[in-house]
């Protein structure tokens, strides 16, 4: 499944906020449900979408490192629109 985080989630998305940040406002948008957390440490990315979680090896992106995106918008630095592949 491919997910499209968009100009409007980064403008809505909230730092440190694993249920309201940009990466959660898109798969809420894409998944169509309010049942959203996204969950990092230093190396490993998960999420959790009504109850499934997807891990690191579920998580696809060519264009952008997720993790990094997600340190340089909670830094408050400038972030771009993307596109990941969720395998599901």
């Amino acid at each position: 499944m491919k997910i499209k985080v968009e100009q409007q989630d980064i403008d809505n998305g909230i730092a440190s906020d694993c249920n309201e940040c940009v990466i959660a406002k898109a798969l809420k948008r894409n998944f169509n449900t309010n049942k959203v957390s996204v969950n990092t440490d230093s190396e490993t990315l998960w999420f959790r979408v009504d109850n499934k979680l997807y891990e690191t090896e579920n998580i696809h992106s060519k264009s952008q490192n997720i993790l990094d995106f997600i340190m340089d918008f909670d830094l408050n630095k400038a972030v771009k629109p993307f596109e990941f592949e969720l395998t599901i």
